[in-house]
């Protein structure tokens, strides 16, 4: 679940300190608008009741624990595609390409900038160091974190359909194709690439120190980044998947619109178990503490052993993918509800209906803060509440 932030050797950095290219559009400063919080930190103590903009879904979060950090009101137009906590920024990509940069702590705009037409398909944003790394399908911006000048655009060798999966200096894409590309941010060309049998739809993972992808026919590869060289074994899976694989570096754990659950040894992709379900298999699955989290349709949250593949328990009741933990208790959403749940018996702590949410993400699995856009284009951020 955690974002990893691998350095890049040093020879990477002169290769992206190249002269800017134009093509895209910078514009640095402050939101038009902003909340109590990022304008005046003693005005953060004002109640709700006395600002009527406070977004609607601060009284179910505050019942989860988690208190009003800032909000942006008209922050996001168009909708939200991407929004990633790096560091200390927030990357916000809306629905017309615009990509913004926002301090954490306040949610004051550093930068923005007009990536492409909104027409135009994007996979993801990583960062990088002092790089944020814009993908669409067929290239790569590269732009500094600081200011948002692009410094570099790479071409894709082949047209990408996941976010990127940053190992060192290689970036690992799954394309429609069915290709599995390694991509040289080094060079700026292709290192290698793995054909499976149908296209690729869920993000590569990493599992110890290689890359694992998943096709929508079940094929699953493991491929070393560094060399290319790539295993796979007999077809594993009977279908592909609506989500993304998960690992916790030692065990794979996909779910499968084949109806079933399988946990995976990284090292050689032997299977360790497998649990057949009764219906295929959408929301994203968590791996935590040894123990997978996967909601059933129509059953409930079920929690699995890692390493035996046995039920520990099955809440019903409760759908959606474990985002967080919040002092050791499972944060579940599904979109709409968010609940706290007891990670040893399944116990629901606490749910709550949360309103007016169209994209939300947490900055960090353990105890992190929230963040989220409201329906009426709201950015806003959440944190645990100090008991």
């Amino acid at each position: 679940m955690g974002k990893w932030t691998v350095s890049v050797p040093t020879f990477l950095t002169a290769s992206l300190c190249a002269v800017a290219l134009s093509g895209c559009a910078s514009q640095s400063g402050s939101a038009p608008y902003a909340s109590p919080g990022a304008m005046d930190a003693s005005r953060t103590r004002m109640s709700d009741a006395s600002n009527p903009d406070v977004p609607a879904a601060t009284a179910a979060l505050r019942k989860l624990g988690y208190q009003l950090e800032w909000f942006v009101p008209d922050a996001v137009t168009e909708g939200v595609r991407f929004l990633d906590p790096v560091d200390d920024i927030l990357l916000v990509h809306d629905g017309r390409n615009v990509l913004s940069a926002r301090e954490v702590t306040t949610g004051k705009r550093r930068w923005s900038v007009t990536l492409a037409t909104p027409v135009a398909k994007y996979v993801g944003n990583i960062r990088i160091d002092d790089r944020v790394l814009a993908s669409s399908e067929n290239s790569i911006q590269i732009l500094s974190a600081k200011t948002g000048d692009l410094l570099e655009r790479q071409r894709l060798a082949t047209l990408a359909n996941t976010a990127p999966l940053h190992l060192g200096r290689i970036l690992v894409y799954g394309c429609s194709s069915g290709e599995v590309l390694g991509h040289d941010i080094a060079t700026g060309y292709k290192k290698w690439g793995h054909m499976l049998e149908g296209r690729i739809v869920a993000t590569p993972v990493r599992a110890g120190k290689r890359a694992i992808a998943v096709s929508q026919t079940g094929e699953v590869l493991a491929v070393d980044p560094i060399t290319g060289r790539g295993s796979r074994p007999q077809r594993p899976l009977y279908a592909g998947l609506d989500n993304n694989p998960v690992t916790d570096g030692r065990l794979v754990v996909i779910a499968g619109l084949d109806q079933s659950i399988y946990g995976f040894n990284h090292a050689d992709l032997s299977r360790r178990w497998r649990m057949r379900t009764d219906r295929p298999l959408h929301d994203q699955p968590t791996l935590h503490n040894r123990t997978a989290y996967v909601a059933i349709p129509d059953t409930g949250l079920r929690a699995i052993d890692g390493s035996s593949g046995d039920e520990k328990w099955t809440t019903a009741g409760v759908q959606g993918a474990v985002i967080a933990t919040a002092q050791g208790d499972l944060i579940v959403w599904d979109g709409s509800t968010m609940s706290q749940v007891d990670p040893n018996r399944g116990d629901v702590v606490t749910s709550e209906h949360v309103p007016g949410v169209s994209k939300l993400i947490t900055e960090e699995f353990a105890d992190g803060a929230l963040y989220l856009v409201t329906t009426d284009g709201t950015l806003a951020k959440y944190s645990r509440r100090r008991r």
